[in-house]
Protein backbone atom coordinates (compact mmCIF):
# COMPACT_ATOMS: atom_id res chain seq x y z
CA UNK A 1 0.00 0.00 0.00
CA UNK A 2 3.10 2.48 1.06
CA UNK A 3 4.45 2.02 -2.49
CA UNK A 4 1.26 2.80 -4.31
CA UNK A 5 0.88 5.95 -2.11
CA UNK A 6 4.22 6.53 -3.00
CA UNK A 7 4.09 6.56 -6.80
CA UNK A 8 1.05 8.27 -7.10
CA UNK A 9 2.52 10.60 -5.04
CA UNK A 10 4.84 10.98 -7.40
CA UNK A 11 2.97 10.89 -10.56
CA UNK A 12 0.83 13.88 -9.11
CA UNK A 13 3.91 16.03 -8.24
CA UNK A 14 4.87 15.55 -11.67
CA UNK A 15 1.84 16.20 -13.41
CA UNK A 16 1.34 19.16 -10.79
CA UNK A 17 5.31 20.33 -12.08
CA UNK A 18 4.03 19.76 -15.75
CA UNK A 19 1.36 22.27 -15.20
CA UNK A 20 3.24 24.93 -13.89
CA UNK A 21 5.90 24.76 -16.59
CA UNK A 22 3.26 25.28 -19.01
CA UNK A 23 1.47 27.81 -17.12
CA UNK A 24 4.68 29.69 -16.68
CA UNK A 25 6.18 29.47 -20.62
CA UNK A 26 2.25 30.39 -21.88
CA UNK A 27 2.93 33.56 -22.34
CA UNK A 28 6.45 32.34 -24.84
CA UNK A 29 3.65 31.01 -27.20
CA UNK A 30 2.45 35.11 -27.78
CA UNK A 31 4.67 35.98 -30.61
CA UNK A 32 7.51 38.52 -30.09
CA UNK A 33 7.44 40.33 -33.41
CA UNK A 34 6.34 43.44 -32.97
CA UNK A 35 4.84 45.71 -35.62
CA UNK A 36 8.14 47.08 -37.51
CA UNK A 37 9.66 50.25 -35.93
CA UNK A 38 7.10 49.92 -33.29
CA UNK A 39 8.81 47.42 -30.53
CA UNK A 40 7.40 49.43 -27.56
CA UNK A 41 3.70 49.34 -26.06
CA UNK A 42 1.67 51.33 -23.47
CA UNK A 43 -1.81 51.02 -22.66
CA UNK A 44 -4.03 53.69 -21.12
CA UNK A 45 -7.52 54.00 -19.81
CA UNK A 46 -9.46 56.71 -22.52
CA UNK A 47 -13.12 57.41 -23.30
CA UNK A 48 -14.88 56.58 -26.56
CA UNK A 49 -16.08 60.03 -29.06
CA UNK A 50 -19.53 59.55 -27.12
CA UNK A 51 -17.98 59.70 -23.55
CA UNK A 52 -17.89 56.17 -23.25
CA UNK A 53 -14.54 54.07 -21.57
CA UNK A 54 -12.20 53.12 -24.22
CA UNK A 55 -8.43 51.86 -24.01
CA UNK A 56 -5.95 52.95 -26.40
CA UNK A 57 -2.35 50.80 -27.28
CA UNK A 58 0.32 52.99 -28.21
CA UNK A 59 2.98 51.48 -30.13
CA UNK A 60 6.23 53.68 -30.48
CA UNK A 61 9.76 53.59 -31.55
CA UNK A 62 11.00 54.19 -28.14
CA UNK A 63 10.69 53.44 -24.64
CA UNK A 64 8.60 55.81 -22.36
CA UNK A 65 8.65 55.99 -18.71
CA UNK A 66 5.29 58.30 -18.19
CA UNK A 67 2.31 58.25 -20.42
CA UNK A 68 4.25 61.21 -22.76
CA UNK A 69 4.33 58.80 -25.32
CA UNK A 70 7.40 59.59 -27.85
CA UNK A 71 7.28 59.78 -31.24
CA UNK A 72 6.80 58.40 -34.06
CA UNK A 73 3.79 56.31 -32.82
CA UNK A 74 0.77 54.54 -33.50
CA UNK A 75 -2.07 54.88 -31.32
CA UNK A 76 -5.22 51.93 -31.25
CA UNK A 77 -8.20 52.95 -29.69
CA UNK A 78 -10.98 50.23 -28.73
CA UNK A 79 -14.32 51.53 -27.53
CA UNK A 80 -14.38 49.30 -25.08
CA UNK A 81 -13.75 48.90 -21.21
CA UNK A 82 -11.02 47.23 -20.54
CA UNK A 83 -12.20 44.33 -18.63
CA UNK A 84 -14.32 43.79 -21.74
CA UNK A 85 -11.11 42.89 -23.99
CA UNK A 86 -9.14 39.96 -23.18
CA UNK A 87 -10.36 36.77 -25.62
CA UNK A 88 -12.09 39.46 -27.94
CA UNK A 89 -11.04 40.65 -31.71
CA UNK A 90 -12.21 43.84 -33.26
CA UNK A 91 -11.96 45.18 -37.17
CA UNK A 92 -12.96 47.91 -38.41
CA UNK A 93 -14.59 49.03 -40.70
CA UNK A 94 -16.81 46.05 -40.84
CA UNK A 95 -17.01 46.27 -37.26
CA UNK A 96 -19.22 49.95 -36.35
CA UNK A 97 -18.47 51.74 -33.87
CA UNK A 98 -15.32 49.48 -32.21
CA UNK A 99 -12.34 51.94 -32.72
CA UNK A 100 -9.65 53.74 -34.75
CA UNK A 101 -5.65 53.57 -35.59
CA UNK A 102 -3.44 56.49 -36.34
CA UNK A 103 -0.04 56.64 -37.02
CA UNK A 104 2.00 59.60 -36.81
CA UNK A 105 5.57 60.72 -37.25
CA UNK A 106 4.86 63.93 -34.96
CA UNK A 107 2.06 65.54 -33.43
CA UNK A 108 1.20 67.64 -36.97
CA UNK A 109 1.90 64.90 -39.06
CA UNK A 110 -0.77 61.42 -38.60
CA UNK A 111 -2.71 58.95 -40.80
CA UNK A 112 -5.68 56.92 -40.19
CA UNK A 113 -5.91 53.35 -40.60
CA UNK A 114 -8.09 52.48 -43.82
CA UNK A 115 -8.71 49.28 -42.21
CA UNK A 116 -7.59 47.63 -38.89
CA UNK A 117 -8.10 43.99 -36.92
CA UNK A 118 -7.26 43.89 -32.91
CA UNK A 119 -7.10 40.28 -31.40
CA UNK A 120 -6.67 40.50 -27.49
CA UNK A 121 -5.38 37.29 -25.82
CA UNK A 122 -7.02 35.97 -22.95
CA UNK A 123 -6.12 37.42 -19.60
CA UNK A 124 -2.52 36.63 -17.44
CA UNK A 125 -3.53 38.61 -14.48
CA UNK A 126 -0.31 41.18 -14.50
CA UNK A 127 -0.13 44.36 -15.44
CA UNK A 128 -0.16 44.11 -19.08
CA UNK A 129 -2.38 43.59 -21.70
CA UNK A 130 -1.42 41.53 -25.03
CA UNK A 131 -2.07 40.68 -29.09
CA UNK A 132 -1.90 40.92 -32.09
CA UNK A 133 -2.69 43.68 -34.64
CA UNK A 134 -2.81 44.07 -38.57
CA UNK A 135 -3.62 47.93 -40.16
CA UNK A 136 -3.66 48.95 -43.32
CA UNK A 137 -2.47 52.51 -43.95
CA UNK A 138 -3.22 54.60 -47.19
CA UNK A 139 -1.69 53.80 -49.89
CA UNK A 140 -1.68 50.09 -48.67
CA UNK A 141 1.08 50.25 -46.39
CA UNK A 142 0.36 47.31 -43.93
CA UNK A 143 1.29 47.26 -40.53
CA UNK A 144 1.02 44.35 -38.24
CA UNK A 145 2.29 42.14 -35.41
CA UNK A 146 2.18 41.46 -31.87
CA UNK A 147 2.36 43.57 -28.60
CA UNK A 148 3.07 43.19 -24.89
CA UNK A 149 1.05 46.59 -23.76
CA UNK A 150 2.28 47.69 -20.07
CA UNK A 151 -0.77 49.89 -18.68
CA UNK A 152 0.10 53.14 -17.76
CA UNK A 153 -2.46 54.74 -14.78
CA UNK A 154 -4.33 57.90 -16.32
CA UNK A 155 -7.06 59.47 -15.03
CA UNK A 156 -10.23 58.90 -17.90
CA UNK A 157 -12.99 60.78 -17.02
CA UNK A 158 -15.66 59.66 -19.49
CA UNK A 159 -19.41 61.14 -19.49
Amino acid sequence: MRRLESKLFVKHRFACLWALALAGCSSELIPTNPPAGFPHAYAVADCAPWDGPAVTVYLTARPADSTEFPWPQVRISIWRGAETLPGQSFAWPSDVQVGAATRCTDPTACETASTARVSFTAATGDSTLSGYTQMTFPGGAPLGGAFRAIWRATQAMCG
